[in-house]
């Protein structure tokens, strides 16, 4: 595995020297390089996210490679210049280990409560009881979808730790449109890897995180203008 971590740093020093020379055909050739670059940067942010977080022991590492595969994504978004995939995602990884270590933690208590009571309500299905439920599986699914904006909201605004809570559920709020097309893209992709042998293992991650960065970066967007148009008309 060291020698293969090893290689993709080549190669993706190597990815970033190649010129690109035009002949007859030059708008196919620049579309090839494209969709192989593409296809480069997913497998290598991928395997960095596997990697980290494993170097992690899974339980400490998921959630700031998870993190710091959102913020090299984010930057792809926002087409920022000369990315350097492995230098990026090192220095989150660092950066942000303890922080994002938290917003996992309170992640995972939410998801134990909810497993837990869920449980509980299977062993005492009822049939007229089962509708003193409905707000609690409405909150469920709310807490669900605040969750999906955390990652982004993390990466893109430098904010607090508690506002980046607050962040998330106010734009999965004011987004309706876009938080359908979130969960409708995310299902779509996951399909879609599904039946591409190996797809999920070499870009299931980085895949998911894309889609999940670009819609909400377009929620963004939308927050950021109804935010400015409030302040203009007071």
């Amino acid at each position: 595995m060291v020698n293969t971590f090893i290689q993709n740093i080549r190669l993706e020093k190597y990815y970033r020297t190649i010129p690109i020379k035009i002949c007859g055909g030059g708008s196919i050739m620049i579309k090839l390089y494209s969709i192989t670059e593409w296809i480069y940067r997913l497998a290598f942010v991928n395997f960095l996210w596997i990697v980290f977080t494993l170097l992690g022991l899974v339980v400490f590492g998921i959630f700031p490679a998870t993190m710091s595969m959102f913020s090299v994504i984010r930057k792809w978004v926002l087409s920022e210049p000369d990315p350097q995939i492995f230098r990026d995602f090192f220095k989150y990884y660092k950066r942000d280990f303890l922080k994002s270590n938290f917003i996992g933690l309170i992640f995972v208590i939410a998801g134990m409560i909810f497993y837990i009571y869920i449980q509980y309500i299977g062993a005492t299905l009822d049939s007229i009881l089962i509708y003193t439920h409905i707000p609690l599986y409405f909150f469920m699914v709310i807490v669900f979808l605040t969750f999906l904006y955390l990652p982004p909201v993390f990466v893109h605004y430098d904010v607090g730790f508690f506002q980046v809570f607050k962040n998330s559920f106010i734009i999965m709020i004011m987004n309706p449109i876009y938080t359908i097309v979130l969960v409708v893209s995310i299902v779509i992709t996951v399909y879609v890897l599904k039946y591409i042998p190996g797809a999920l293992f070499f870009f299931g991650g980085s895949t998911i995180s894309y889609t999940i960065m670009q819609i909400c970066y377009l929620a963004f967007q939308n927050f950021e203008n109804r935010k400015r148009k409030l302040t203009e008309v007071h």
